[in-house]
């Protein structure tokens, strides 16, 4: 309102007194309502600065937390590295040693492999070795067999020795004393002279005895076989030479006696049994030397044959146990050979002694 309008200066002051008091209501407002706001803002202020104390114990709390966890981290990535390069190192040593393994795990199969071509190349030799040692088990029984035949035909010939000694003083005797007077000439028994009384010759003698391939020396060698018959040739005369000049003249009129016919016929069997025993003496000595050879390659196979590792060690000790149950069943046919061959062995010393020992004595003529 401008100074023109009031009608009076009355009407102006009251005009601005009334004013004046518009305004000092607006003033008084404002002033408190300023004052409202300050307390209100101090009192937001006070929470803010207790919020803010509050946020920064949280922010070091926090603060401290994270940096024992980066700490512990760092250890953590530390021990995960020196773990992760043990490992790898653990893990290169593995590769390495299973590589090696493998090679050796080749090797190994491949000596597996030579062992058993060995060990069937041994049982196969076995085999033979056991087939041969049957057959020569056989071979045994039969040279027992004759050995016990040839026994006999010793105790015979020696009772046939006997008779012919006798014979031969009788003959001998009834030449020396004249019997003329009590005998006549057609009663006079027809009695050969002791000097046809012989053995056929050796070599007519069909010997069939298995010849051994090899030259091994025997128990009984071919001098002493020879020696036997010189001996035997020396002391039985030829048959071919005595009988041109020493055979008996026969009278158409006498007949022979019966004691001088079983004479004949002893002396007949004598001369068989030398030939007999002849034959037995030489094809013992062949098979002897045949045993001997057999066992000698036995043992030169057995000495040359490689032994390597377990395997060949059971097979050693399997072929050991079989030869010496063998051997051990074999025992008492050696021990009777033995008896017949040396009757001074006793029965406790021939049980000690082998079968190839027992063969090597030599039977008496």
């Amino acid at each position: 309102m401008s100074a023109n309008e009031f009608s009076s200066v009355d009407d102006e002051l009251a005009h601005y007194k009334n004013r004046y008091l518009e305004l000092k209501e607006e003033f008084d407002e404002m002033v408190s309502m300023n004052r409202e706001y300050e307390a209100e803002m101090e009192q937001q202020v006070v929470e803010l600065e207790q919020k803010e104390k509050g946020l920064k114990a949280d922010n070091m709390r926090i603060t401290q937390e994270l940096e024992q966890y980066r700490t512990k981290h760092r250890e953590k990535e530390q021990t995960q590295d020196s773990e992760i390069s043990r490992l790898k190192k653990l893990l290169e040593e593995e590769i390495q040693m299973k590589r090696e393994n493998a090679a050796k795990c080749r090797s190994l199969e491949q000596e597996l492999d030579d062992y058993d071509r060995k060990y069937r190349h041994i049982a196969t030799s076995f085999e033979d070795m056991q087939k041969n040692y049957e057959a020569e088990v056989e071979r045994n029984a039969l040279l027992e067999t004759e050995v016990s035949e040839g026994v006999k035909l010793k105790e015979l010939l020696q009772r046939e020795k006997d008779e012919k000694r006798d014979l031969k003083s009788e003959l001998e005797i009834r030449a020396r004393i004249p019997n003329a007077k009590s005998v006549s000439d057609d009663q006079k028994p027809i009695l050969p002279r002791p000097e046809i009384i012989e053995e056929r010759p050796s070599e007519s003698l069909p010997v069939p005895v298995d010849k051994p391939s090899g030259s091994i020396e025997g128990v009984r060698s071919p001098a002493f076989v020879s020696g036997v018959a010189s001996r035997r040739s020396q002391t039985i005369p030829n048959l071919s030479s005595h009988a041109s000049n020493k055979t008996p003249r026969v009278d158409s009129s006498s007949r022979e006696s019966p004691g001088s016919s079983q004479r004949l016929s002893a002396l007949t069997i004598v001369g068989d049994l030398l030939r007999k025993v002849g034959a037995l003496e030489t094809k013992l000595a062949s098979c002897r030397t045949f045993v001997r050879q057999s066992s000698d390659a036995v043992n030169t196979q057995i000495s040359t044959t490689p032994r390597r590792g377990d395997s060949m060690s059971r097979s050693n000790n399997s072929f050991s146990s079989s030869y010496s149950g063998r051997q051990s069943r074999g025992t008492p046919e050696a021990s009777r050979i033995g008896e017949r061959l040396d009757p001074g062995v006793s029965s406790r010393n021939r049980s000690a002694i082998p079968f190839n020992k027992l063969t090597a004595l030599n039977i008496a003529p």
